[in-house]
């Protein structure tokens, strides 16, 4: 079971590279990106950009990312959009199995229900000798109580940070202790030349083109 569970966790972590990848090909606006990830690096403080579906939101984070790859900073990245992956129970198992390979330690569970899953999270944080980003993107798209559980682990991890992505009627619910937790920023809406810029080379991957009537209306916007 143990084997068979570590052969999942690994899946996702692939598929969320695969992701990643995917996005960094896509457009993504840089100089709004590079204006806003000094933020992330020298807060301290775990970041919740929100904005509505198509302003590139996972572009952004995917970027984010790569370039704390770059900077050779611990980070992983989850993409609660993927499908098998809005389940946060699933979430919650992963993150255990990732800082396990970080820590390169294994911690036995007699189960895990979620309450001795996030103590194994809580044990292994406190292993780490330096912070860990860690990336979630589409938290609106996973479970309902995903924002109450991340609440949870930046309540009793000190080492991790986090960096979610959602649209906007999750961050319309202003909950209190998020808005503590998390420093908190919306994104710009993209004008119409940028949407369709994002949509028209999506489409392209895709072997599509745009309808023109689609183009028509984005072109509205100013």
């Amino acid at each position: 079971l143990e084997e068979k569970e570590a052969v999942f966790e690994e899946q996702i972590t692939r598929n969320a590279e695969f992701t990643m990848q995917q996005y960094l090909n896509t457009y993504v606006n840089r100089e709004k990106a590079e204006e806003m990830l000094p933020i992330l690096y020298a807060s301290g403080k775990s970041i919740w950009f929100s904005g509505t579906a198509g302003i590139g939101k996972t572009s952004l984070l995917s970027f984010a990312a790569n370039q704390c790859r770059q900077k050779d900073m611990i980070s992983r990245i989850y993409y609660g959009g993927n499908i098998g992956c809005q389940n946060v129970d699933v979430f919650l198992r992963w993150l255990a199995y990732e800082l396990e390979n970080i820590c390169d330690k294994k911690l036995k569970l007699e189960n895990d229900t979620r309450r001795i899953t996030l103590k194994k999270i809580q044990n292994l944080s406190k292993l780490l000798t330096k912070r860990v980003m860690i990336f979630v993107d589409a938290v609106d798209q996973m479970s309902a109580d995903t924002l109450w559980v991340l609440i949870q682990l930046l309540k009793t991890t000190s080492k991790i940070q986090f960096f979610v992505t959602s649209t906007d009627h999750l961050w319309d619910l202003k909950v209190p202790e998020a808005e503590d937790l998390f420093a908190m920023r919306k994104m710009d809406e993209l004008t119409g030349t940028e949407l369709e810029l994002i949509v028209a080379k999506v489409a392209g991957r895709r072997g599509k083109t745009l309808d023109a009537k689609v183009t028509k209306k984005m072109r509205k916007k100013p």
